[in-house]
């Protein structure tokens, strides 16, 4: 796209140069801050971090805090400016589609004159996103990370004429847009990608890879007919636990369960989070082609058949596994397969969420689709193949939609900085 024709210097070393007639004020200069009274039909409004302001019951409404008292709450309008303190920094900035009311956490803010309160959306979201904000933080965490009102007032911002503000955001509004649903598109053919990954999985280790063979009662309810051939064991016969304790002085790296993968390296959030020596004495090994289990995130396929040396949590099962009877891939295939997660699912027993819980004689009792051992190859073989053809497509998807998200960002850091010339775009 063109650039403007002339441009000159600018002393804020994140913009560079802008174009000869904007103008630079304090945020002080240009909005005031409002701090009205709520009203009784007020709904609460929420600031998310993809910059959307709206009644929180729009979005969802799990995931929140809610206050017995709603002191210092204050009323918000459509249209106004809205910046949470603790979350502008990850770009939880906008425009208020909604009245409603917030809590105090929440600068709302207008414009003092007739500015386009959409521009200075774009803006904010454009230096919050670029880590700007993120640089004014007082606190050490990222979480602590303010943006209130006073560190607002001070920033310097960028000021095109009030035309050529609207033109911005009616640009900006029509390309996200457009992009936004290039984005959905992907998203639901990742989503159906996935459908289809999982239609496979369950029907190759519940009826086999041959549509003619013939069938029988399983004489189990949940899983209905399988191949005239197949045993049905209880996995109890075909396991046995391993209790085996993290004691013997070896360094070993600690594994998780990723819902999509099974078993992998654990990946920590913060660096400096220690195992301390005893606790780590308390950890089960896993050794390859042991299966693993988290009885409390079953239901999430918290299960799956290791293939690394390593320890986990006190609170997983590991098992041993009949290798005379079971291929493991196969096993890892069938144990999270959505027939399976299902049925763990009606086995949850507790009453809080920290012991909610697949009990050890509900999951031992589960019954096993026993093929062949070369059914059992045969379908590893499939599914591995397929599987990963399917992963390739998701992962083709995915990484189009990440070039897409930095092309958008890449797109409001021109605009709004003056680097392209949007005036006279349709």
């Amino acid at each position: 796209m063109r650039r403007y024709p002339e441009y000159k210097y600018s002393p804020l070393g994140w913009v560079g140069e802008i174009p000869k007639h904007w103008e630079m004020k304090r945020a002080k200069f240009i909005f005031r801050r409002l701090q009205r009274p709520i009203r009784e039909n007020d709904e609460i409004i929420t600031a998310f971090r993809d910059g959307i302001v709206t009644l929180r019951k729009n979005r969802r409404t799990l995931g929140f805090t809610n206050s017995l008292k709603e002191i210092g709450y204050q009323g918000i309008r459509k249209d106004d400016l809205i910046i949470h303190a603790m979350d502008g920094h990850a770009g939880a900035i906008g425009v208020s589609d909604s009245d409603g009311k917030s809590s105090p956490v929440y600068s709302v803010c207008r414009p003092i004159s007739q500015e386009n309160v959409y521009y200075y959306a774009y803006l904010l979201r454009y230096i919050a996103l670029s880590g700007f904000i993120e640089s004014l933080a007082r606190g050490i965490r990222e979480r602590s990370t303010e943006f209130r009102f006073n560190e607002f007032k001070e920033l310097d911002l960028l000021i095109p004429t009030v035309s050529e503000q609207a033109q911005i955001a009616n640009f900006l509004d029509r390309k996200t847009e457009q992009i936004d649903e290039l984005i959905r598109i992907k998203e639901r053919r990742i989503e159906l990608l996935q459908e289809q990954r999982t239609a496979l999985i369950n029907q190759a280790v519940t009826k086999g890879l041959d549509p003619n063979v013939e069938m029988k009662p399983s004489g189990v309810e949940w899983i209905g007919d399988i191949p005239g051939h197949w045993e049905v064991i209880k996995f109890h016969y075909l396991s046995q636990e391993s209790k085996r304790k993290n004691d013997d002085d070896i360094d070993r790296e600690m594994l998780s369960l990723s819902s999509y993968t099974g078993i992998n390296v654990k990946q920590y959030e913060y660096e400096n989070i220690k195992r301390s020596k005893e606790e780590s004495l308390t950890y089960l090994v896993v050794e390859p082609n042991q299966l693993v289990v988290n009885p409390m995130w079953q239901i999430q396929r918290g299960i799956g058949v290791s293939y690394l040396h390593g320890i986990v949590s006190p609170g997983y099962r590991v098992y041993y596994i009949d290798l005379e009877r079971l291929i493991p891939q196969y096993l890892h295939y069938l144990m999270r397969s959505d027939i399976y997660v299902d049925e763990y699912n009606k086995h949850i027993r507790g009453l809080t969420t920290y012991d909610r819980s697949v009990k050890k004689e509900d999951f031992e009792a589960i019954p096993v689709l026993l093929p062949t051992k070369q059914e059992q190859t045969q379908i590893t073989n499939f599914l591995d193949h397929k599987t990963e053809q399917i992963d390739e497509l998701i992962a083709t998807e995915q990484r189009k939609i990440e070039l897409l998200k930095e092309y958008r960002q890449s797109l409001i850091s021109e605009a709004v900085t003056g680097k392209i010339d949007v005036r006279n775009e349709v």
